[in-house]
């Protein structure tokens, strides 16, 4: 099994900053990258594999967390970020809505956190 690997595609912020003559972190630009990971599988079984790291990877449809091939592993990376920015988005309106709310200065209804509405 040494030679069958799965891929898993991930993105990753890095920083171009430095350390100062004092030894001190001086952070430059950040920025995203996207990077391939691959995984050597150890056994592989009539529903998955296990990878070396000892995690168990599905096959089949449905959400894995890492793939066979590298064109399933970036279908399945667009799809996570995706989902992702459309969370990201709906919390973004969310707090623009109540940032309008406390700048106008409205009195804020308290609820209880066991009411349902």
């Amino acid at each position: 099994m040494a030679d069958l690997v799965y891929y898993r595609y991930d993105d990753v912020r890095r920083s171009d900053g430095c350390i100062d003559e004092c030894g001190e972190w001086v952070s430059g630009t950040s920025y995203t990258t996207v990077v391939l990971h691959t995984f050597q599988v150890s056994r592989k079984t009539p529903k998955g594999a296990w990878l070396v790291s000892g995690r168990f990877v599905l096959d089949g449809s449905g959400k894995r967390w890492a793939h066979a091939t590298k064109e399933l592993a970036l279908e399945s990376f667009i799809a996570r970020k995706k989902r992702q920015a459309l969370i990201l988005e709906s919390q973004l309106v969310g707090a623009k809505t109540a940032l309008k709310i406390a700048e106008k200065g409205v009195d804020c209804h308290e609820r209880s956190p066991f009411e349902l509405t």
